[in-house]
């Protein structure tokens, strides 16, 4: 059983992330030193140590927190009802988004977001794709799975794109409305009918 994380622990890291974010928001994020984190979160350089060796392994944490929300949004629910409706895991994907927009626009509109963010794509694509392995019923399954990956990654870079202010006049429910009927409806000449 892992150990219970103290009060005072989970208080640090969350100073440490919150300070990084707003860095991020400053200048790029290797140009970030601990330095930076330390005197903008208000501790010391131990506190700092005691959670992360450096900053990109505390950016990779930050990443990695987000990625297991969306993992855990896609888990919550059998995936032949998110293939049939996936205005499911997208209406989370839009609802984090909406809770922590400061985080999230300051950490995707970043630089470091496209670098990290590119074997998570392909994580994700990897599991969605061995999910449906155990989906039966599923049509022409080879392409399939390449519709199911270029839809993860398109859908992934739209929302990066709206984030960042790159989608022009779109909105995050104009995204999310257009993600799921594109998704929909790409999936459907392919999933089980019943």
């Amino acid at each position: 059983m892992p150990k219970a994380e103290y009060r005072s622990s989970i208080r640090s890291k969350n100073l440490i992330k919150e300070a990084a974010i707003e860095l991020l928001a400053e200048k790029k994020w290797d140009k970030i030193t601990v330095t930076d984190i330390v005197t903008k979160a208000d501790i010391n350089r131990g506190t700092f140590y005691a959670h992360y060796s450096n900053p990109l392994a505390m950016f990779k944490s930050i990443e990695e927190e987000v990625v297991q929300r969306i993992i855990s949004a896609l888990t919550s629910y059998p995936i032949l009802d998110v293939l049939k409706h996936p205005g499911i895991m997208l209406s989370q994907v839009k609802s984090f988004i909406e809770n922590n927009p400061k985080a999230v626009r300051v950490f995707f509109s970043s630089d470091i977001s496209s670098q990290l963010l590119v074997d998570h794509k392909k994580h994700l694509g990897d599991y969605f794709v061995q999910q449906t392995r155990e989906v039966p019923g599923i049509q022409d399954r080879d392409n399939f799975e390449i519709v199911l990956r270029m839809m993860l990654r398109g859908i992934l870079d739209s929302y990066i794109a709206q984030i960042s202010g790159n989608m022009g006049n779109a909105t995050l429910e104009s995204v999310t409305n257009m993600a799921e009927w594109l998704s929909r409806n790409a999936f459907k000449p392919y999933l089980p009918i019943n």
